[in-house]
């Protein structure tokens, strides 16, 4: 048994190291082309690019179907037991489930791109051959997202890692070569297309290929039953991902109406200097998944099942929750050197956005959690109270604060509302026993961090202040986290051993937690 544990938490290590490391690369791309985006399109056309994308984004708002989760889930479990079966009826329905939808969303989209285009926001200015371009995005960004997720089931986080960096270039490519032949917005729509295009044909055959390693495997057409057990459990979470993005995509949309495209394009560039971090809290929230499931799974007593659930939410918040306040907190350099004077709200914007992405977090990895247990539609419904909420806030208080009224209501109010839904959730339905005390200290830790980056903001220059900041990040986080006692050694001694075998992390790893313990005082020798 304790080999099992030590295996479960080396995988789960194993591939958070793979990802992180992945999504750093690509995030260093997505500067690039934000950067590429928003100096060579100006704060106008980038609010129309925005529009654009915002309306796929309600349009294809289920994202992959919610079979992304369904295949990652699945296949976490079958390929650790090595059962072919499973992961052929995994397969099989997946796709068979993910194609026709993606095929018909993507269809309404197009049909719809006249009407938005023309009649319900003909004052924004937008074509309607942008809003058809955004939309051919969503047929091949949902193959490839769902058969990336895939890739992560299967242990095969490098290919999903190298497979999102290798389209991110392409795309960059793409969009430099198109706006040099002078297409503007739609050049830099038709990149993105070409690269989701090369990402679906790469992913879906890279998944299948890899599948097909099982002795036994087929790709076939599913029962009746296997199709709706598939469909069953992936579109209540395709309704949860569409009821997310739209309500914030809807937000664009509303102040496209209400606001000026300067002002649409500094809340957008906002939006997208944050995706650019989230990026990471959202790779966690994906892998979290399949190692939920695998800790879920089997015959665990229900301490058990608690105890890693509690550790696995724990370092997940304890790891990803820090960059956001880092990125909150130096908006105004970050976005200093990223984009010209005419973004001038746009560092408010993103400080705000930060702040409420961080409170957040405790309800993103709660819904990791709930959909591992594979209660999809009670997940639904507390999604959808929590939109209400949102949607509620929006309306009283967007007419008298405009761009700020949209943040505080889709970003404070919202990630409020979410966190204490999905933990009564987690208590009520899913009896699960987990430390919400320790969360919201974890929270707490991280806003006390922000007091001592803030002080770099003192120095001169706005490369220094970065700097500055972010070595004041990493010296001061594991002191607050040994002074509060977030974590105790034997949890220390756990990361290190589980990380021992990985290249540069296992060195990093045990240097954080030598300083860690430096703070921990006569506690940092418990093993309890």
């Amino acid at each position: 048994m304790a080999t099992k544990k030590e295996s479960l938490s080396s995988s789960a290590a194993r591939m958070a190291y793979i990802l992180y490391f992945g999504q750093v690369f690509a995030i260093i791309v997505s500067v690039l082309t934000f950067v590429v985006l928003t100096r060579s399109l100006g704060p106008s056309s980038y609010g129309f690019y925005v529009f654009a994308v915002s309306f796929a984004a309600i349009v294809g708002g289920m994202q992959n179907f919610g079979v992304g989760a369904y295949l990652s889930r699945n296949l976490s479990r079958f390929s650790s037991s090595n059962n072919a079966k499973g992961i052929s009826r995994t397969m099989s329905s997946g796709y068979a489930l993910l194609v026709p939808a993606a095929l018909v969303i993507t269809l309404a989209g197009v049909g719809l791109s006249g009407l938005v285009a023309n009649v319900l926001f003909g004052n924004v200015g937008v074509s309607s051959l942008s809003l058809i371009l955004a939309s051919l995005w969503i047929f091949f960004m949902m193959l490839q997202n769902s058969s990336i997720m895939a890739l992560i089931g299967l242990s095969r986080p490098t290919s999903a890692a190298v497979i999102t960096l290798v389209i991110d270039l392409i795309q960059l490519a793409a969009i430099l070569a198109f706006l040099h032949l002078g297409l503007g917005v739609d050049g830099a729509l038709l990149g993105m297309l070409l690269g989701y295009v090369i990402g679906a044909a790469t992913a879906v055959s890279y998944a299948l290929r890899i599948a097909s390693g099982y002795r036994g495997f087929s790709l076939r057409m599913p029962s009746r039953s296997e199709f709706m057990h598939a469909f069953s459990f992936s579109v209540p979470l395709g309704l949860i991902n569409l009821s997310k993005l739209a309500t914030q995509n809807l937000s664009v949309l509303i102040l496209g109406a209400f606001a000026s495209a300067t002002i649409l394009g500094n809340y957008s560039a906002a939006l997208k200097g944050l995706a650019l971090t989230t990026t990471l809290f959202t790779t966690s929230s994906s892998f979290l998944v399949p190692v939920f499931s695998r800790a879920g799974h089997g015959r665990k007593s229900r301490a058990a099942r608690n105890s890693s659930f509690n550790k696995i939410i724990l370092y997940s918040l304890l790891f990803s929750m820090p960059l956001i306040i880092y990125i909150g907190v130096m908006a105004s350099p970050g976005l200093g050197i990223l984009l010209s004077s005419k973004y001038s709200y746009a560092p408010l914007y993103l400080t705000l956005i930060a702040f409420g992405t961080a409170i957040s977090m405790i309800g993103v990895f709660l819904g990791s959690l709930i959909t591992s247990e594979g209660a999809t539609r009670k997940y639904l419904y507390y999604s959808l109270l929590s939109v209400s909420i949102q949607l509620a806030s929006m309306a009283v208080l967007i007419p008298y604060l405009n761009t700020i009224g949209v943040i505080l209501s889709v970003f404070i109010i919202g990630s409020i509302a979410s966190n204490l839904l999905f933990i009564r959730l987690s208590m009520r339905d899913l009896k699960a026993k987990l430390s919400y005390g320790r969360m919201s200290m974890v929270l707490l830790a991280n806003l006390i961090l922000a007091i001592p980056i803030y002080a770099a903001l003192l120095l001169p220059g706005h490369l220094l202040e970065l700097v500055a900041g972010f070595t004041i990040m990493l010296l001061a986080y594991p002191a607050i986290i040994g002074i509060m006692h977030l974590v105790e050694r034997s949890d220390l001694d756990r990361l290190a051993a589980s990380t021992s075998g990985i290249r540069y992390a296992g060195s990093a790893v045990r240097l954080l937690r030598r300083y860690t313990l430096l703070f921990m005082g006569s506690r940092g020798g418990s093993n309890a």
